[in-house]
């Protein structure tokens, strides 16, 4: 799966896969408002939920090493 995700603002963060922080399945923020994070369908905690059915938690943390209230979880399906 590719997931593409687009900021309002420069994001300067980091997301990953709910699966485990230490994951290849992340990205780090550089101050641009558009990336990629690309999740196999067989790893980095993709479930399989029924025949062609993918499903994955994406957090987004607005700071490196600090949670915040406002740090995200997105589902994707």
């Amino acid at each position: 799966m590719i997931v593409k995700i687009n900021f309002t603002e420069p994001f300067r963060g980091v997301g990953y896969s709910d699966y485990d922080r230490s994951s290849p399945c992340k990205f780090y923020g550089d101050g641009g408002k558009y990336y990629e994070l690309r999740m196999p369908l067989k790893g980095c905690g993709t479930k399989q939920e029924a025949p062609r059915i993918f499903l994955n938690n994406i957090i987004i943390r607005f700071h490196r090493s600090l949670e915040l209230e406002e740090d995200e979880i997105k589902t994707i399906i």
